[in-house]
C-alpha cells in the first residue's frame, strides 16, 4: 500500500499469492494525490488499484495472468493518467486490461487521461483514443465506437 506522493516505481517485479486469492496488491491509497509513476516493471498476479487517481503513470511494463489496472472512485476524479504502451496477457475469461471501480461514487471529473497503444493476449483492450478504418466511396458511412472508450457518459 502506497501512501505518500511522489513516486516511482522503476524495474519492479511483484509476484505475490494471486490478489483473486486473497494476495497482496500494488494500492495507491491517495485519493487525489496519486503522483506517482510505474515504468518497465512486470506484475504477475497482482492487481494495481488507484483511488482517484492524479498524475498517475503506467508504462512499458508487462501485467501476467489477468492482472489489470483499477481506477477506484472515492470522491469522482481521474486526473492526468497516462497508461501507455504496456502488454497484458490473461486467460481468455474477458478481463478488461483496465477497470473503474465506481461502488462509492461515479467518476464525474474525468481529464487529461489517455489510455492507448497497450496490447493484451486473452483479455479485453478498451482506450480513450480510437482509430479505425472504414472502405467506401466517401458518401456515406457511420462509425460506432463508444463500446471501445472508458469514461462513455462524460
Amino acid at each position: 500500500m502506497v501512501l505518500g506522493p511522489a513516486n516511482t516505481f522503476s524495474g519492479v517485479q511483484c509476484y505475490n499469492k494471486a490478489t483473486d486469492f486473497g494476495g497482496t496488491r500494488i494500492y495507491l491509497k491517495l485519493p487525489g494525490l496519486s503522483q506517482t509513476r510505474i515504468v518497465n516493471s512486470y506484475l504477475d498476479y497482482i492487481r494495481l488499484s488507484a483511488e482517484d487517481a492524479l498524475q498517475l503513470h503506467i508504462s512499458s511494463s508487462f501485467f501476467l495472468a489477468d492482472a489489470f489496472i483499477l481506477f477506484k472512485s472515492i470522491n469522482g476524479v481521474v486526473n492526468g493518467v497516462n497508461i501507455v504502451d504496456n502488454m497484458f496477457s490473461g486467460s481468455n475469461k474477458g478481463v478488461e486490461i483496465v477497470q473503474l471501480d465506481q461502488t462509492n461514487r461515479a467518476f464525474k471529473e474525468v481529464d487529461q487521461v489517455v489510455i492507448d497503444r497497450n496490447n493484451a493476449r486473452g483479455m479485453e483492450v478498451k482506450a480513450t483514443v480510437a482509430r479505425r478504418t472504414m472502405q467506401g466511396n466517401g458518401a456515406h458511412g457511420q462509425l460506432t465506437s463508444i463500446q471501445f472508450f472508458y469514461f462513455q457518459t462524460l
